[in-house]
């Protein structure tokens, strides 16, 4: 993920820096002001030491993280015409949007900070005290190339930022495998590619966006 701060000034300046992604300039230009030190590694992140504590916003056009919409559920299900093909009980209902370039380091890391969270009460009460493991529920995983959607310009959303689907299939089931090797109780899916109904009952209601 590409940051800059508010020491940084973006345009097309003669003097800026250029970076380089898979063999072309990116339209991002940089100059950098009162910077100690700034360096670029292989994989584009940029290092920076700043004289004071600067406050970082994302890069347009170059954040793209692999996205779960999590929703904490009663029950779900997820049908395709007239066959239900998925559902859960008490537990999660997870949307995967996979996006270009992400890889199975995402996935994994997604799916175990899935299984981490605390959105379920304790046995006194206590609120936000367990995660999906201690509470043995079940979890409903929906691929969702949608979440790649962008809206800034026009009104026809921008799906371009969405992995090719032989790409994005691959890492969903990297998903769901890391799931079931976490040890989730149950891990039901969507099918890939179809055109799905999902119903549900969200609990709370509870909705997180996670990206890495």
């Amino acid at each position: 993920m590409l940051y800059a701060s508010e020491g940084l000034t973006f345009g097309h300046q003669p003097n800026a820096l250029g970076l380089r992604s898979d063999g072309k300039f990116t339209n991002i230009r940089i100059s950098v002001k009162k910077r100690r030190h700034i360096s670029a590694s292989s994989d584009w992140k940029i290092m920076q030491r700043f004289t004071q504590l600067s406050v970082f916003y994302p890069v347009e056009g170059y954040d793209r993280p692999m996205r779960v919409l999590l929703q904490k559920v009663l029950s779900a299900e997820v049908r395709v015409g007239d066959e239900t093909i998925g559902s859960t009980d008490r537990g999660y209902l997870l949307f995967l949007g996979v996006m270009e370039g992400d890889t199975e380091e995402q996935a994994s890391w997604l799916a175990e900070k899935v299984t981490k969270l605390r959105l379920f009460p304790g046995s006194d009460g206590t609120i936000n005290d367990q995660s999906i493991l201690d509470v043995a529920g079940g979890i409903l995983v929906v691929s969702q190339f949608t979440l790649a959607g962008r809206t800034e310009k026009g009104n026809r959303p921008d799906y371009s930022r969405a992995a090719p689907p032989a790409i994005a299939e691959t890492l969903y089931e990297s998903f769901v495998a890391s799931l079931r090797s976490l040890g989730v109780k149950s891990v039901e899916t969507g099918r890939f590619g179809a055109s799905m109904e999902v119903a549900l009952i969200n609990d709370g209601p509870v909705t997180l966006v996670l990206d890495r």
